[in-house]
């Protein structure tokens, strides 16, 4: 096509219809529906864990949040295992020289060392079950379209792990603050004649925090009411497994 053909094709738009070169569709865009529908995610989840639907599957996207949220549990629970780890050996010579401590004083080292022993193995659980699911999120045979975020995708595809993993960190924590309180008034002779009243207040703080955390935690656990219900649920998928 010579130079003058072009430009009569520039200034009569007529000549490109009659022309043989083809018009190119113009293709309207069209934006993709957005569906509600209730989820069919695990068959224990409760009435109040119900999830909708995008009608878009984000395979890539919930694995990454997943991954996050065990290795988010994981790290902290390795920290607390390796500190009761530690309490837990610490003031034997006052546990086998009980007969010179007296009854409140024997009764707040039994107390030390059991939530020193309980906080280990609560940790010690979060890290294993972490783990364990994050090896499972590595197979990705997971169906993401039919839930809505990624805490109703842990819930209908692992819930053992989602749950006892939140269930046992959680634990952990009250009894970590639970040895610190009892290691407080033991190491300062908080529970000796006269100086009562400062061990008084020191376990009056203490037992406040772990109050306000138990509060604050049931207020978070979406499914459940409190932590008790929480635990009865952890009894039951550990039962059944």
């Amino acid at each position: 096509m010579t130079v003058s053909a072009l430009s009569m094709l520039l200034v009569s738009p007529d000549l490109y219809q009659r022309s043989a070169l083809p018009f190119p569709a113009v293709q309207p865009f069209v934006s993709a529906n957005i569906m509600t529908t209730p989820s069919s995610g695990a068959a224990s989840s409760n009435s109040c864990c119900s999830s909708t639907s995008l009608g878009v599957t984000a395979g890539p996207a919930f694995d990454t949040a997943a991954l996050a949220f065990f290795g988010g549990l994981r790290i902290p629970a390795s920290l607390l295992a390796g500190s009761s780890l530690a309490s837990l050996f610490a003031m034997v010579q006052q546990a086998k020289a009980t007969k010179t401590l007296s009854r409140t004083e024997r009764v707040a080292l039994w107390v030390y060392h059991s939530s020193a022993l309980g906080t280990l193995c609560l940790s010690l659980l979060t890290v294993i079950t972490t783990t364990v699911g994050s090896t499972l999120l590595l197979l990705g045979r997971f169906d993401v379209s039919q839930y809505g975020d990624v805490y109703h995708f842990l819930r209908g595809n692992f819930l053992m792990e989602f749950v006892v993993s939140r269930w046992s960190f959680l634990c952990s924590v009250q009894l970590f603050l639970l040895a610190i309180m009892n290691r407080v008034l033991l190491e300062f002779d908080l529970l000796k004649p006269g100086r009562r009243t400062i061990g008084l207040l020191v376990a009056a703080a203490m037992m406040g925090l772990i109050a306000h955390c138990l509060s604050y935690i049931n207020t978070t656990l979406n499914c459940w009411p409190n932590l008790l219900y929480m635990t009865k649920q952890v009894v039951e998928v550990s039962t059944e497994s």
